[in-house]
């Protein structure tokens, strides 16, 4: 079983607020992405061109790829895409993995695939918090997969039929920075003493 640290459990009660106070969900086939971002990309952040191999050109940004995915300028016109895209073949990778350089509270991308059914699963410091199976084909409007309302620093994308896939405008939220405040060095000694006191005071009234 694995054991969070006291910084992942922190960043986890400040990103969802009180405790059951959020439930996670799922993004499965949404006509619109992930609304207010802290972070959106359509790709054209980067300069690029077609067939580059894209792994970390856009870790300024928050998120790296891998094993890889390639960079399209012009793909076709699809639902909720603006030029330009990347793609996972030339050669087909899959599953691939979207992997953000800190830990995130909500993902959302637009995908496009040959029909079938394609798996979103969130991690958390490589062990699942999320997943879901949906339908993705290259028409639907609905076409925004991902998660909100938890915690995962990693997607991975299993696409079904022959495993090809674009994808285009990812939006995700950064998880808040919680610092773990040290105690003061005399703060211990002062609890003890306050304990003392306390333990005199009912002596002495009994």
């Amino acid at each position: 079983m694995k054991c969070l640290g006291l910084t992942t459990v922190f960043a986890t009660i400040a990103a969802l607020g009180l405790v059951g106070a959020a439930q996670a969900a799922t993004v499965n086939g949404a006509t619109s992405g992930l609304a207010g971002a802290n972070t959106e990309l359509a790709f054209d952040e980067v300069p690029l061109t077609t067939n580059d191999i894209v792994t970390d050109q856009f870790a300024a940004f928050g998120v790296t790829f891998s094993p890889n995915l390639v960079y399209y300028g012009n793909p076709a016109e699809y639902p909720n895409f603006t030029d330009p895209a990347l793609g996972n073949f030339s050669p087909i990778v899959n599953p691939f993995f979207l992997d953000f350089t800190s830990n995130v509270t909500a993902a959302t991308f637009a995908i496009v695939t040959n029909l079938g059914a394609s798996t979103f699963t969130a991690l958390l410091d490589g062990a699942e918090v999320e997943s879901f199976s949906a339908t993705t084909d290259l028409v639907s409007t609905a076409n925004f997969f991902g998660f909100t309302d938890i915690l995962f620093d990693q997607i991975r994308v299993d696409v079904g039929s022959n495993g090809v896939m674009f994808m285009d405008n990812l939006a995700f939220n950064a998880a808040p920075t919680v610092s773990v405040v040290p105690l003061p060095a005399g703060l211990p000694l002062l609890l003890g003493a306050l304990g003392g006191f306390a333990l005199l005071r009912r002596h002495r009234v009994t």
